[in-house]
């Protein structure tokens, strides 16, 4: 039985997305869709492949990266098992296919390497503070915000004075100052 199903139908109905990305989710997953005259189709495993990368990549994003990794590396080794038996014309299609296969793994790797998160600073919200403090800027509520992660209010934290310096367009300004003891 050959199971077909039309890549035209899994845009936007499927997975609401377009065209471009499910056939980007396709190359990342190694799937390589067979052409029946002008239409496009994959089989029902490479669908339910497709159908739990989406799932992770909604879930976690780090999974479905690994996923991707090791579903693109087993069918690429069903497509060297199936090319031992395939006429020389179509060995010259599929080997330039794998040659990209490598390059596909190297990319989703390097997108889940970017999906976590970089080693934070413990200190780099004191070291801000500091290097404020030594050139005398003034900075609004919105920067102190990033900076602290919270609310700025008047007085004594982290080491710092904080005190209120007028006002920066529609936001308060502070003014930081060192504690010493």
């Amino acid at each position: 039985m050959i199971d077909k199903i039309p890549v035209a139908s899994l845009y936007p109905d499927r997975y609401t997305l377009g065209k471009t990305k499910v056939y980007e989710y396709m190359g990342i997953l190694n799937i390589k869709p067979f052409r029946v005259g002008k239409a496009a189709f994959i089989t029902f495993e490479q669908l339910k492949a497709l159908d739990e990368y989406c799932r992770l990549l909604a879930e976690n994003p780090a999974a479905a990266a690994e996923f991707a990794v090791s579903y693109a590396q087993s069918s690429s080794q069903g497509e060297q098992v199936r090319e031992r038996n395939a006429p020389v014309h179509e060995l010259v299609h599929t080997s330039a296919d794998l040659s990209t296969s490598p390059a596909w793994l190297l990319f989703v790797e390097a997108i889940a390497a970017r999906l976590q998160p970089p080693a934070s600073d413990p200190l780099a919200p004191q070291r801000q503070l500091q290097e404020i403090c030594e050139q005398g800027w003034t900075v609004s509520s919105s920067q102190l915000r990033q900076i602290l992660g919270i609310a700025p209010k008047a007085g004594d934290r982290y080491g710092f004075t904080f005190t209120k310096a007028g006002r920066v367009g529609r936001q308060l300004a502070w003014r930081i100052g060192k504690i010493t003891f």
